[in-house]
């Protein structure tokens, strides 16, 4: 399912109920993506869901309002994006991955190789994103493979 509503549901003060609060944006997928069998990606909010160029998502996949997809991103089977998650060009996500609202997750090659990666999964504002990069850097020097 392509553009379908994302789920977003506010608490109405008086009654308490929950409230489908309005998905009005768009999702904008763009040249090269291919999008496996019963996956599903939600329209924005308010702004846009997009997946750039030469993405590839597996069957069996959900993403969430808002989210932004990189360029050549893989996706594999059974993996949810909730809403509000950017995952930067390049980033290759095994399966069965669950990333929560407004995260962002990086990929950075190791220096002067191309054997080992890191992929940074940071919530919000990411905290002191410069000290996990750090860390991040540190770690892939000494041939570590890094998931923080």
């Amino acid at each position: 399912m392509l553009g379908s509503e994302g789920f977003g549901y506010v608490r109405d003060a008086q009654t308490g109920r929950y409230e489908q609060s309005p998905q009005i944006g768009r999702l904008i997928i763009e040249d090269d993506v291919e999008i496996g069998a019963n996956s599903t990606v939600d329209r924005g909010a308010l702004d846009e869901t997009r997946i750039r160029r030469g993405a590839k998502i597996d069957n069996l996949v959900h993403i969430g309002h808002n989210c932004q997809i990189g360029e050549n991103v893989i996706i594999a089977a059974q993996t949810g994006l909730s809403g509000s998650v950017t995952i930067e060009d390049d980033v290759i996500m095994g399966g069965q991955v669950g990333i929560g609202d407004h995260a962002s997750a990086w990929y950075l090659p190791c220096p002067g190789t191309n054997a080992a990666r890191v992929m940074l999964v940071c919530h919000g504002n990411g905290g002191n994103i410069s000290h996990r990069l750090d860390l991040a850097r540190m770690l892939l020097e000494s041939g570590w493979n890094v998931l923080l």
